[in-house]
Order: structure tokens, then sequence, then C-alpha cells
């Protein structure tokens, strides 16, 4: 189960984003990036729609790789910093500085890691559960089952939480964090999305949720991390 010593409590900490962000008008909804479009995907009712047709250009571009850092197929936002951590297969991991001010677009850290052998092709923070990114992934060893692991920002290590009798032949790719208990990973052949219980104390099997994008297309998943509750 997630450690009791990163998961937050009910009070403020100087930590937390300012009061003001809290009033940008979010929704519930997961977005999928496939190609060149943007769908809309309501998670809770398996529907999904196109929500941008075409992406607009334009916005600021922080280039990392610039900065010494190397390639990346994964990433998401840290709830307690607003870092911006990704890696590329669980192997490597690069913190960007996300908050407004002088280090904004900083690589404030990066390194290289084990990824205990499994196939992680996403990541995602979690609000309830500080200093963790959780993946959903399979093991070639293991080809009938998938795994929960956890990995610890502070320590720079993954750990397998828990395995579930649940096989998925082309892997686990885009996810989607949630603060219902349950976190929603996309099956790379079948492109349905299903929820899996992220605490690893039990009482919980995968389940379909939705079903996401083409089978094959190329896309990233995300949710709003004020209006996520589903």
């Amino acid at each position: 189960m997630i450690p009791s010593s990163v998961v937050s409590s009910a009070a403020p900490s100087s930590s937390q984003p300012p009061a003001a962000e809290t009033t940008f008008d979010c929704d519930r909804f997961g977005y999928n990036l496939e190609v060149d479009n943007i769908y809309r995907v309501d998670i809770a009712l398996g529907q999904r729609v196109t929500a941008l047709p075409t992406i607009p250009l334009g916005g600021t571009v922080v280039d990392i790789s610039s900065q010494g850092g190397g390639v990346a197929n994964m990433g998401d936002i840290d709830y307690e910093t607003a870092d911006f951590w990704l890696s590329f297969s669980g192997q490597t991991y690069y913190r960007v500085r996300l908050r407004a001010g002088t280090q904004y677009g900083t690589l404030i850290e990066s390194g290289t890691v084990g990824n205990l052998g499994f196939d992680i092709r996403d990541w995602v923070a979690i609000s309830y559960a500080l200093g963790i990114l959780v993946a959903v992934a399979t093991h070639p060893e293991l080809p009938d089952r998938t795994s929960i692991l956890y990995f610890f920002t502070d320590t720079k290590q993954w750990q397998v939480v828990t395995t579930f009798d649940y096989p998925s032949s082309s892997g686990w790719s885009a996810m989607y964090g949630s603060n219902n208990g349950s976190l929603y990973a996309t099956d790379a052949q079948t492109g349905q999305i299903l929820g899996f219980p992220v605490d690893g104390a039990g009482g919980g099997e995968p389940f379909l949720a939705s079903q996401g994008p083409s089978p094959g297309t190329l896309h990233d998943g995300a949710i709003c991390a004020i209006g996520f509750r589903l």
C-alpha cells in the first residue's frame, strides 16, 4: 500500500499552488492526444468525442535536450512541487521546473535508473501520494500478468506494488491519474482503457472503463489536475 510518509494530509502546505490557481475552470474529462487530434474521454461513462480536430500552433516550448536532457517518451507533473518528471521507458529521469520564476523551464536534475526489466511506457502522479509516480507495465518473463509499479522521486528507485493475472500482448501505453483510487491505462493493442487499483492494498481488480484511441496510433493522455473527480 502507499507509504504513510508520502500520503498528503488535508492541511495546506507552502508547497501547494497558490489559492488563485484553483479558480481555473477545469472539467473532469481525460484528454488524449492522437497524432494531431485531441480527443475527450469520459472514463466514467466510456464515451469518446473529438475535442479539438487540429492542434493549434503557438505557446511556449521548453527545449529540455538543449540543457543536457535526453529522449523521453513519458512524463507527468508532481503535485507537490509542480515539477515535470520525464523518462525514457523508466530507465532515465529528468526533472524540469515549471513554476513561474527564474528557474522556469530549467532541468533541475537527471539520471539513469534500473526499471526492473519492465516494459514501462508512461507514468502518472497521484494527488494524495506525494513523491510517487505510478506505472502499469508488463514484464517479458510474465507475459500473462500486469503489474503496478511505484517510482519514488526521492530515492529514484522502482518498486513492484502488486501484480494482476491480466495480460496485455502489446503493453500498456497512455495513462491517466485520478483521485478515486484507480489509475487508467490504455491497452496498446486494443485501444481499450482499463482501470487499475493503485494503492496495492488489494480489494480490486482491473476493469474496462472506456474505449480509447485507435490501436497502433501515436497518442498520450492527461487529466486536468484540479478537475478530475470521476
